[in-house]
This record gives structure tokens, C-alpha cells and sequence, in this order.
């Protein structure tokens, strides 16, 4: 019983630390700012050069 209980916990903390991933919540952010960046900015109000 406690071996299935332990696999259990042990599985759920592995699919928990993926989610936690800093480098794939910071890609996701970086893609975002760029979505933002590229669909919803509007350029010639922009007060700095690329």
C-alpha cells in the first residue's frame, strides 16, 4: 500500500515540476510580449527606435 501511495505522490510531484519549468514559462512569456509587441503595438507611436 505505501509503495502505491509513494508512486503515486512521486508521479504527481514529476507532472507538477514540468509545469513549473522556468524555461518554458519564460518562453511562453517572451512569446506573449511578442504577440503584443507585433499585433497590438502601434509603431508610429512608439517614442524609441529598433
Amino acid at each position: 500500500v505505501n509503495l502505491a501511495i509513494g508512486a503515486k505522490v512521486y508521479s504527481e510531484s514529476d507532472a507538477s515540476s514540468t509545469a513549473n519549468d522556468p524555461h518554458a514559462n519564460l518562453d511562453l512569456f517572451v512569446s506573449v510580449l511578442e504577440r503584443i509587441r507585433r499585433d497590438y503595438v502601434d509603431g508610429g507611436e512608439l517614442t524609441y527606435e529598433d
